[in-house]
């Protein structure tokens, strides 16, 4: 069910129209959240067309003010995980602190297991771990890094609703969200593209005990005897194609990686972006160099719990190796890495983050990271305090107040009031960026909309003197 926050919305309306003695017209918003906001849908793993949703959260809003935006991609091994997940959940509102317009988003998740007997006491996943074949892993990444293409191109699309500057553009992923925001910036050229992705055999369609066990298959029906794998398309996708022009400033992963090198090849005239990378070098999931992935995990199930070995895992390279690939090739990109140096031992119960220990205390997690290094380094990406004063100082002037919008929330009717000595023109958004209405307000009159079949959420007021000389951007709440 999707949730509201309309009632919270209003609550914090009223609060802050009391405390700071706004005018009714607009009263002061704190940042607030647009859940499940759909940016497009595409084809999953068993063919099935599903709708693709992210979170999208606002600062307050200033006059003719646009925010950098920071896209969160949340782990899961490309077949588990959420957007929820509490440690994003945390990350997602420290960079809004800092103001960003910051999208939480979900991606296509699932491959194809390998069917069979399967056991493993100590892992109740541990049959849904084993892919299909290798390919199956590199199909999974490569509709993920399409999904989060569309996404951004949806957001820079409407750049105008939600106040985001498309020069300034970040990327933060977590594990598979690593690697997930690795292809995002740097699969930029069609040859990059992985043979896996284009047309491959047919799959036998999993068995029905295998199916309850696997978070992947919930929800998921396969009506024929195989699952195909016809080609994924281009590197870009189809969601929200075209895009006006972006630009990629910062990447930041932890514990990601790649599947193989995605920086060698750099379109001539393309923004570097800056490149954040935490990792443990006793990460038993992603290797910090080169490996296979779940290399340590299938040696603690092997060696110390008597189960058998995570099959067709295919060799990443992780975030040492991704930077000796920059250091060795010349590649200019500008690195900045947090690293421990103390390696998984292959030991069960003895060493420095043996296989029990890695049960309570994993070393593919975010103990020892500090988000404040990611955005004290990303902030190097935005304009200098010159730059930034020059834009305040266009927002002053004797329109500030020249606008009323109200009442806000509204119900039946919306009041538009222009006190300015020109003619205003106005546009009306919701937050998938349609348009409601457009029109004039002569100087010195006002306009009423009719606002009851309207449905109720959030909506964008944008109003500009006709000759082009300033705008602003109204946040409204229309209840029930």
């Amino acid at each position: 069910m999707k949730k509201t926050l309309f009632p919270s919305l209003l609550m914090v309306a009223l609060y802050c129209g009391s405390a700071f003695a706004q005018s009714p017209f607009e009263p002061l918003f704190g940042p607030f959240v647009l859940e499940n906001v759909i940016y497009g849908k595409a084809l999953n793993y068993n063919n099935r067309e599903v709708a693709l949703t992210l979170d999208l959260h606002i600062p307050a809003m200033g006059r003719r003010h646009r925010y950098p935006l920071m896209v969160m991609v949340h782990g899961g091994g490309f077949v588990v995980g959420s957007r929820k997940d509490m440690d994003m959940q945390g990350w997602v509102k420290y960079f809004v602190s800092q103001g960003y317009v910051v999208a939480n988003v979900s991606y296509r998740l699932g491959y194809v297991s390998l069917s069979g007997d399967f056991n493993c006491n100590i892992l109740a996943a541990y049959p849904c771990m084993h892919a299909a074949d290798t390919a199956e892993w590199y199909r999974a990444w490569y509709r993920g890094v399409q999904d989060v293409k569309g996404a951004i191109r949806f957001l820079v699309n409407h750049a105008d609703v939600y106040q985001i500057d498309p020069e300034k553009v970040f990327l933060f992923g977590e594990s598979a969200g690593g690697f997930i925001v690795n292809g995002v910036a740097f699969l930029d050229v069609a040859e990059e593209k992985p043979a896996f992705a284009g047309p491959m055999p047919s799959l036998p369609r999993p068995t029905g005990a295998f199916i309850g066990g696997c978070p992947h298959y919930q929800s998921e029906v396969f009506t024929s005897n195989t699952v195909a794998r016809p080609d994924l398309g281009s590197i870009e996708g189809d969601i929200e194609w075209p895009s006006r022009p972006y630009t990629i400033r910062g990447v930041a992963h932890l514990y990601g990686g790649m599947l193989y090198d995605l920086l060698q090849r750099t379109p001539p005239g393309k923004y570097k972006p800056v490149i954040y990378q935490f990792h443990r070098a006793c990460d038993i999931v992603v290797p910090i160099d080169c490996n296979r992935i779940h290399y340590g995990t299938s040696w603690c199930l092997a060696n110390c719990a008597g189960c058998g070995f995570v099959y067709n895992t295919p060799i990443a390279c992780g975030s040492r190796a991704i930077s000796n690939w920059n250091q060795q090739n010349g590649y200019g990109y500008v690195f900045r890495n947090d690293f421990t140096t103390t390696p998984f031992p292959f030991n069960c119960l003895f060493q420095p983050h043996n296989c029990l220990e890695q049960v309570n205390q994993p070393c593919h997690g975010p103990s020892g990271f500090n988000i404040n290094r990611v955005e004290e380094f990303f902030r190097q990406q935005w304009p200098s305090e010159e730059e930034m004063s020059v834009e305040r100082s266009s927002d002053s002037g004797h329109w500030a107040e020249a606008i009323g919008i109200g009442p806000n929330p509204f119900s039946e009717v919306l009041y538009v009031r222009n006190s300015a000595l020109q003619e205003v023109r106005y546009r009306l958004l919701d937050t998938q960026g349609r348009l409601l209405s457009e029109g004039t307000v002569p100087a010195g009159e006002q306009l009423v909309l009719p606002a009851q079949h309207w449905p109720h959420g959030v909506y964008f007021f944008h109003a500009q003197e006709t000759a082009g000389g300033w705008e602003r951007v109204s946040r409204l709440v229309k209840t029930d």
